[in-house]
């Protein structure tokens, strides 16, 4: 125990010590303002691509409905398929 309150008082272990705690707390206080810096980098980067993919899934999704009323435009014309659809229709309200 005696030993260990005479290695404190050498001078030469105060000035490690010192010198310890003077280079790891501006070294812990920069990896700690790096981290926030890069973590709001990556979450605008994250919030950046969503929205990118966002968009592609919207026009995506457009250009699809656009096909469909397309189609059911073409269908309406068909005049083969609108016989077939008015006979259809004959038929069902002749069964009930």
């Amino acid at each position: 125990m005696i030993y260990y309150r005479n290695i404190f008082k050498s001078i030469k272990i105060q000035i490690i010590c010192s010198i310890c705690l003077l280079t790891t707390v501006p070294l812990l206080f920069v990896c700690v303002v790096e981290y926030y810096s890069s973590k709001g980098a990556i979450e605008q980067r994250v919030i950046e691509q969503l929205t990118s993919i966002a968009d592609l899934k919207k026009n995506e999704l457009n250009n699809w409905l656009e096909e469909r009323l397309t189609d059911t435009s073409v269908i309406a014309r068909n005049k083969i398929l609108a016989a077939a659809a008015l006979l259809r229709r004959f038929a069902v309200n002749e069964q009930t």
